[in-house]
């Protein structure tokens, strides 16, 4: 994902090719033949705190995150139906006694209250 290798080697190996050469008597009764000379092998590897950052960072949070998109998009999607419910309700109040929440006389208080006025 991030293009770091995580955990590298090398090996390396040189051979010698022998053969008979024709002229030099010392490689006259070799067979052909490929000798290996020198053998060379390193690896490494993260690990550590770096590595758990790096599995924090790069698998943890990114399934988390896909995670919680959903979760606020299901939270989005019941605030608006919660609200369109709420007006949906409010509208119908207003509807059935033909008057606003402020301009109804049975709602309001103070002197068009006719419970609270004094009566001489």
């Amino acid at each position: 994902m991030t293009g770091i290798p995580l955990n590298v080697s090398i090996r390396l190996q040189l051979n010698l090719f022998m053969k008979t050469v024709s002229g030099i008597t010392e490689t006259g009764k070799i067979a052909d033949v490929v000798m290996p000379m020198i053998w060379f092998e390193e690896s490494g590897y993260i690990d550590g705190p770096i590595l758990s950052t790096f599995h924090t960072n790069l698998v943890v949070l990114p399934a988390v995150m896909e995670f919680m998109q959903y979760g606020f998009i299901a939270l989005g999607v019941a605030t608006i139906i919660i609200a369109s419910l709420m007006h949906r309700k409010f509208k119908r109040n207003e509807g059935e006694d033909g008057f606003t929440a402020d301009e109804n006389p049975n709602t309001s208080t103070g002197e068009k209250d006719p419970l609270l006025q004094d009566h001489h």
